[in-house]
């Protein structure tokens, strides 16, 4: 391992156990960071990964500490792990640069951010409404078509423009 992977190193668990002091001081004091384990496989430490802290059933929470922040990267490790645990509410703690701890980022994909507020908040719910098929599918409004896409018209609508 290089000086500069080491040092790397060293700040991501730095910050991890930063996050869990910061967890600790706001009241959550079964936040605890998992003991490493040596001697296995990349593929085994993956299987195994749980999360950068535990405790906080049903939540899988990752920290991240890097140059240039990855969100796309971040989910699918933390997801990964959520799934490791059994757990579906998961969020990744990303180190904001040159600002206070307090800061740091908390990202989560928006079908678990919908499950918080409906925990939250189930008052805001309109129970009348069910949600589209193909929204609950992760599908947009169009159906397959992803964001700033759209169907084409129908021919009626077409029509020929004006000469």
């Amino acid at each position: 391992m290089s000086e500069e992977s080491g040092s790397n190193k060293g700040r991501a668990l730095q910050f991890r156990s930063d996050v869990v002091l910061h967890l600790h001081a706001a009241g959550f004091r079964t936040a605890s960071v998992p003991r490493e384990v040596e001697g296995l496989t990349l593929d085994e430490r993956q299987r195994r990964n749980r999360g950068d802290v535990l405790g906080l059933d049903p939540w899988t929470i990752a920290t991240r500490n890097q140059r240039h922040l990855d969100l796309s990267e971040a989910q699918n490790e933390v997801s990964q792990e959520a799934r490791n645990s059994g757990h579906d509410l998961y969020a990744s703690i990303q180190n904001r640069k040159n600002h206070p701890l307090d800061e740091s980022y908390v990202t989560m994909p928006l079908g678990v951010f919908i499950k918080v507020l409906r925990e939250l908040h189930p008052e805001l719910v309109d129970q009348c409404q069910a949600l589209p098929a193909n929204l609950a599918r992760g599908q947009g409004a169009g159906g397959r078509e992803g964001p700033g896409q759209s169907r084409s018209r129908p021919e009626a609508d077409r029509g020929a423009s004006a000469v």
